[in-house]
């Protein structure tokens, strides 16, 4: 036996002498065991402790693509008793029979050997110098052995788990005693009902009518025939297995006072276990129809009911289980999928849409979990770990396909649900949550279940975009100009020959008229380049800026196209470029633009580090102004796509651009304030923190509804007009409102350009043309008829 091999035993006997027994496991020796693991390897460590002395333990592995959801290893850290009586080994002495090479002990099956092997596997990957692309969490949970309620069921209602943002997770099967490998990828639910018979009492010498025993009589019956039932089915057909039909025990019977009593009432406990084939709907269905037919006051109470029977697709529909299949097949391996007979904490992460995969590579070994003289053969559990070597990589570099769901609240609790989903669920919002549509991008995997809830919820929901790689692959292979010159055939990036090189080109050949001013640096040291468009020396300024999201690449687009006509048009619109001094931001949020074409096409935020324990980075830069700060629609998770920021303007940009604007308008000079978004074709104004409107709504509005329908007659775009609150949904901290409320300039938009979903945030490069030309006719109305009302007349 080499080294590695030796160095993985000795890991495994290790942690098979740590006794985690239930009913009350001591977790603290294997914490610090898998702590100095994780320093061992080299891995991320953390500790979540949502149940006092029941801890959860992660062990990460970073990904070179932090973005992709990460695949969870699970494996339980507790173990069920011992009778030591009944053992020939020592139950925690972890010892190998020289003779077959067996190693002894509780937890060998179930399930302490996978936590290792995940741990070995990597140990080989990165000696290999293998790099994956999805990060891998080891995640290590108590109390499975008991149900999971302090584990895994509270594990996934924190924040820490929703901030891992998980896509598919690999868990416990069983052994084989065969050379087929079960694969599990769904279980059956576990009903433990008690049934309650009331009956009339009476003296044992009489026939007393109606007695809680001939109710429970009965109701036995229906229960036995259906046992029966299921058993036949299961015998008839050498393909099935037991997690493929319910099964039905009675465990625990109770009642009766004393020997001549007939007592009033009587209970009985039935653990059923029923499959997916059978489903909650028509098991339900089936006891009420029992219950009602064995008489009047028969009740059913849950003594522990897993309301759920969600199942993992084995189809080409998740590439987690094709990637994870094809392996198999690549390795020899002959694998049977199938439902697990009993329950795993796999059964919670199903319930919230999570695909998850049961698996414990052990063939040719009886099943002897919770058995006396458990044991694995140490060169099963070698041969295991090689199977993870080539699993894992294989379900880590998957390429997933994302889908944009469409889904259509109608009600005030609606919007609620999906403001809390936004603030705490692992789905990307594309769009803020509003009343007509809201947009969230999901994986195929997550969808049916996506759906499912929303259906629950009295929502209906569509697929909008079936693949979202597929319109990015689209974006990227349009062409990119060559050089310093401008186009708007492409998406252009800020550095050198691109927008802010633009920028300086106009100002050296227009010096008269056109400037370029750094007013601040972003948080890597990126410029905020603004241009100055200044023909007349007119008193009146107009600031515009774009890009405030970084996915949000048609802003930029489109801001650049207005600055091109403003300098490059003068002749054509010579009355709308020498009535302001132009104040122009094209990218608001450089970092994350630059980020998005580098790194993540779908990055929203900032890259500022605001020391998140997870590791997440950046803030939402139009939820971190200083107006109405973290009243509404933002949050403090700084996982979160709404994070608005530990304070307001904790982002270099917000408070550069703070500091300038607030010079630029020290003598009330401002006119206008126009930030360029997308997507959706809305023009709003303030306020976004309350719906109560702005004091000089009509004339916003009138200057609003002049531009918008100006935009609307040149391709014929439909936008919709109101204040933020009204048209989308509450958001305090934004940057309009700031500059309305704070700042004080009387005329301030916020503008959602193209489209309306179909393409969303990768909007194809042919749209950026239609887009500039309809906005900037929106804009070039709106200026003008900001200059004849009373606030365009100072």
């Amino acid at each position: 036996m080499n080294a590695e091999a030796s160095c993985s035993i000795e890991k495994f006997r290790e942690y098979v002498r740590i006794p985690t027994v239930q009913p009350e496991p001591d977790y603290e020796p294997a914490v610090n065991f898998l702590k100095e693991y994780a320093d061992e390897l080299g891995l991320e460590f953390a500790v979540v402790t949502p149940i006092p002395k029941k801890p959860v333990v992660r062990l990460s592995w970073i990904g070179t693509n932090p973005s992709d959801s990460p695949i969870m290893l699970v494996s339980h850290v507790d173990v069920v008793p011992v009778f030591p009586e009944c053992w020939s080994w020592e139950p925690f002495g972890a010892q190998i029979d020289p003779a077959t090479g067996n190693i002894y002990g509780r937890g060998t099956q179930d399930m302490k050997c996978v936590g290792i092997q995940y741990l070995e596997a990597i140990r080989r990957l990165k000696a290999d110098g293998l790099v994956l692309k999805r990060t891998l969490h080891a995640v290590f949970v108590p109390d499975e052995e008991i149900g999971g309620v302090d584990g895994m069921a509270k594990f996934i209602e924190t924040d820490e788990f929703r901030k891992l943002n998980v896509g598919f997770s690999l868990d416990e099967g069983l052994a084989s005693p065969t050379e087929v490998y079960p694969v599990y990828y769904g279980e059956r639910s576990q009903q433990w009902l008690e049934f309650i018979f009331t009956g009339n009492p009476g003296h044992g010498s009489r026939f007393i009518p109606d007695t809680a025993a001939e109710k429970m009589a009965k109701f036995m019956g229906y229960l036995m025939e259906f046992r029966e039932e299921q058993k036949k089915i299961l015998e008839s057909d050498p393909n099935l297995t037991d997690g493929d039909v319910t099964s039905t025990n009675i465990t625990i019977l109770k009642g009766g006072v004393q020997p001549n009593v007939v007592p009033a009432e009587l209970r009985m406990t039935v653990d059923f276990r029923v499959s997916p084939s059978m489903g909650l709907s028509t098991f339900r269905s089936r006891l009420d129809g029992w219950m009602r037919d064995s008489g009047a006051d028969v009740r059913c109470v849950p003594v522990c009911a897993f309301d759920s029977s969600s199942v993992t697709s084995t189809g080409s529909d998740n590439k987690f289980w094709t990637a994870f299949a094809d392996t198999c097949s690549a390795l020899g391996m002959k694998i049977r999928p199938q439902i697990f007979p009993a329950g795993t904490d796999s059964r919670y992460l199903r319930s919230i849409g999570i695909p998850a995969i049961g698996f414990s590579p052990m063939i040719n070994t009886p099943v002897l979990l919770h058995d006396h003289d458990e044991f694995l053969n140490k060169d099963v559990f070698l041969k295991g770990i090689e199977i993870y070597r080539a699993l894992l990589p294989a379900v880590a570099n998957v390429e997933t396909d994302y889908q944009v769901i469409r889904v259509h609240p109608e009600n005030d609790q609606q919007l609620e649900y999906l403001t809390n989903l936004e603030h705490h669920g692992n789905y990307d919002f594309w769009t803020d949550v509003r009343r007509d549509f809201v947009d969230i991008m999901v994986s195929p995997e997550q969808a049916h279940v996506f759906k499912s809830q929303m259906f629950l919820k009295g929502m209906k929901a569509e697929t909008f975009i079936p693949d979202v790689q597929k319109l990015m692959d689209l974006q990227k292979a349009s062409p990119v100009a060559e050089g310093r010159a401008m186009d708007w055939t492409s998406y252009h990036r800020l550095g050198d020959a691109k927008i802010h090189s633009w920028l300086d080109d106009l100002a050296a050949a227009n010096p008269d008229t056109v400037s370029t001013q750094v007013v601040g640096q972003s948080t890597l040291g990126k410029d905020l380049k603004v241009i100055r468009i200044n023909t007349a020396g007119s008193p009146h300024k107009f600031w515009i800026d774009g890009g405030i999201h970084a996915r949000e690449w048609i802003s930029p687009a489109t801001v650049t196209y207005i600055i091109n006509e403003l300098v490059n048009n003068y002749e054509a619109n010579q009355e709308l470029v020498d009535a302001y001094d132009w104040y122009i931001l094209p990218v608001h949020n450089p970092d994350g633009y630059e980020y998005t074409f580098t790194d993540d096409r779908l990055w929203r935020k900032t890259l500022t580090d605001h020391d998140s324990f997870w590791g997440c980075l950046g803030a939402d830069p139009n939820r971190n102004w200083d107006f109405h700060w973290m009243d509404i629609g933002a949050s403090q998770d700084k996982c979160s796509e709404i994070f608005a920021g530990p304070e307001p303007f904790s982002e270099p940009c917000c408070s550069a651009i703070r500091d300038f604007t607030t010079e630029l308008n020290a003598d009330s000079s401002v006119l206008g304030y126009f930030t360029y978004h997308s997507y959706s074709q809305l023009w709003m104004s303030p306020w976004g923190w309350t719906d109560a409107l702005p004091p000089t709504y009509d004339e916003l509005t009138r200057v609003g509804v002049a531009g918008m329908n100006a935009l609307t007659a040149v391709h014929g775009t439909d936008y919709e007009f109101g204040t933020s609150t009204n048209v989308i949904y509450a958001a305090s901290g934004a940057s309009d409102d700031w500059a309305y409320g704070v700042l004080g300039v009387p005329f301030v938009y916020t503008i959602e350009l193209r489209d309306q979903g179909r393409y969303g945030f990768v909007l194809p490069a042919d749209q950026i043309i239609p887009s500039g030309e309809e906005t900037f006719a929106g804009l070039k109305v709106a200026a003008l008829e900001m200059l004849v009302l009373p606030a365009g007349k100072h």
